[in-house]
């Protein structure tokens, strides 16, 4: 009787993990979406270190080795997402996500790039005037901005992946106790930073926690709807032929 009990259980078990809507993990379209999440997550998290990397070593510019390797890394992974060429049923090109995301020197209007002005270079967006936000002459102000630099990223990589697991796997109730997570984290790191770096004397005048996190959070939604969005339709043939 125990030996049938059991079976039933097991049997029982195997339908009900069968029954759980996993189907949205096996939906090509939506695993091809969520692993290009992932890899920008990755990329973004990687540019901004860059960044923090630099402002420790007192540099106004990331190193351009640095921030190659992440493009690297990121247009394989892109590719690797999308081994059948069929574009993920997205309207997104990568140029349209490295444009969102900036700090590459190239694309200079991007979420990171908002980061990067508002920790280190104040409203003209150039470094080494007499009104940047933060001295990176001063030891502790240097560790101020990459301690910012890299929790940003860190919000930015933990924003992006919560929102890859949610294509693939839709949760919205999951989804929001990781994204109250994150934000919680970085104000968290974010404050502790400041509060240190005043404890020490840093004359800090930049982006606040509050606006770091808002420039974080747009770049992300962008990114996110960006990548979700379908492709447009392409125009019905038209020969030019009246009849």
């Amino acid at each position: 009787m125990k030996r049938i009990l059991l079976e039933v259980w097991g049997l029982a078990t195997a339908i009900l993990l069968l029954s759980v809507p996993s189907w949205a993990a096996s939906d090509p379209d939506a695993l091809c979406q969520g692993h290009r999440l992932d890899a920008v997550a990755l990329y973004a998290k990687k540019v901004l270190y860059c960044w923090a990397h630099a402002a420790k070593a007192r540099d106004t510019e990331a190193d351009e080795g640095c921030i190659a390797e992440a493009s690297a890394q990121l247009d394989a992974r892109w590719t690797a997402a999308d081994p059948h060429g069929t574009g993920c049923n997205s309207g997104a090109e990568l140029e349209d996500i490295l444009a969102l995301i900036g700090g590459d020197c190239i694309h200079v209007d991007g979420g990171i790039d908002e980061v990067i002005s508002g920790v280190l270079w104040g409203g003209d967006g150039e470094p080494g005037n007499e009104d940047d936000p933060i001295d990176l002459e001063d030891p502790s102000a240097r560790t101020l901005a990459d301690e910012l630099l890299k929790a940003s990223g860190e919000k930015a990589f933990e924003l992006l992946k919560a929102n890859a697991q949610d294509v693939q796997r839709p949760n919205s109730r999951k989804l929001a106790s990781k994204i109250s997570k994150a934000q919680a984290k970085f104000m968290r790191q974010a404050k502790k930073a400041m509060s240190k770096a005043q404890r020490k004397g840093v004359m800090y005048e930049g982006a606040t926690a509050e606006d770091l996190e808002a420039i974080i959070d747009e770049m992300v939604d962008d990114i996110v709807e960006t990548i979700q969005e379908s492709p447009e339709p392409h125009e019905p043939f038209d020969s030019g032929n009246p009849w």
